[in-house]
């Protein structure tokens, strides 16, 4: 059963070209060297806000994820363009199949 992940950030308008230069490295990274990744997009809503769509194919390769080089090098670089506190809002679970 696959994992989703919903991470809502709130970047500080002064660094939303910073936010996406390290953002879309990320994104190239993780789809070329996380096994297990089914869906890495970013979504920006109508109120400004950018999100983190995930799906992982199980928990274990969302922790491999979590532990990786680039992950554990980018991450703090993202939270750094965020508003004071600097991390996301993360929801996570998985999805209920239907009957």
């Amino acid at each position: 059963m696959s994992i989703r992940v919903i991470a809502e950030n709130k970047v500080k308008p002064e660094k939303l070209g910073e936010f996406f230069s390290v953002v879309l490295e990320l994104i190239e990274k993780t789809h070329a060297f996380d096994d297990g990744c089914i869906q890495y997009e970013l979504f920006e809503s109508d109120d400004g806000g950018y999100t983190m769509l995930e799906e992982w194919a199980s928990r274990e390769a969302l922790q491999a994820h979590s532990s990786s080089q680039h992950f554990l090098e980018l991450i703090p670089k993202l939270g750094a363009c965020c508003e004071p506190g600097g991390a996301p809002k993360i929801l996570s679970g998985f999805v209920i199949p239907r009957a």
